[in-house]
């Protein structure tokens, strides 16, 4: 078998290209070393760590003593009908959930919400409601041009008035 310039320079970009991987796979590998060395420092100048950690939840306001995320579960049950991001913002807000950060205080309500979306659903224009439980007022269905059958909302005349 004659080996050509073509074939030696395609086994040589491949061997190269298997080096970089690697050495790329053994950079992140050094990586996560250092970064358990320094955890395990951490742990040896901090032994509460093993009993406090993590020191804290992402979704956890500490002065609540439970999660935003109950709290929201909490204050659609209260209401009992889906509320739009800002009616529910000075509901939540009212029983000591704090927002912080630079995005706007309806936008970190909207991500926190889709983010349990095993709990909460947005039944349309950033309007939330418990998974669990069927939105009050769904009594009937509509079939878009596509054919497809999508949830509609109907509401009595005294709900189109407790709204205003």
């Amino acid at each position: 078998m004659n080996t050509t310039p073509d074939d030696i320079q395609q086994q040589l970009d491949f061997a190269e290209r298997k080096i970089a991987m690697y050495t790329s796979i053994a950079g992140v590998l050094r990586k996560q070393k250092e970064a358990q060395l320094d955890m395990e420092d951490l742990r040896a100048t901090y032994p509460e760590m093993e009993t406090e950690w993590p020191p804290f939840k992402p979704d956890r306001d500490a002065s609540l003593g439970r999660s935003k995320v109950r709290v929201y579960e909490e204050v659609l049950r209260e209401q009992g009908r889906p509320l739009h991001v800002s009616e529910l913002l000075p509901l939540v807000k009212a029983k000591g959930v704090t927002f912080d950060g630079v995005s706007p205080e309806q936008q970190q309500l909207r991500n926190s919400l889709h983010s349990a979306s095993n709990r909460f659903q947005n039944v349309g224009s950033n309007t939330w409601w418990l998974v669990d439980e069927p939105a009050p007022g769904r009594t009937g269905f509509s079939t878009a041009s596509d054919g497809v059958v999508q949830d509609e909302i109907l509401l009595s005349p005294e709900e189109l008035g407790s709204k205003n």
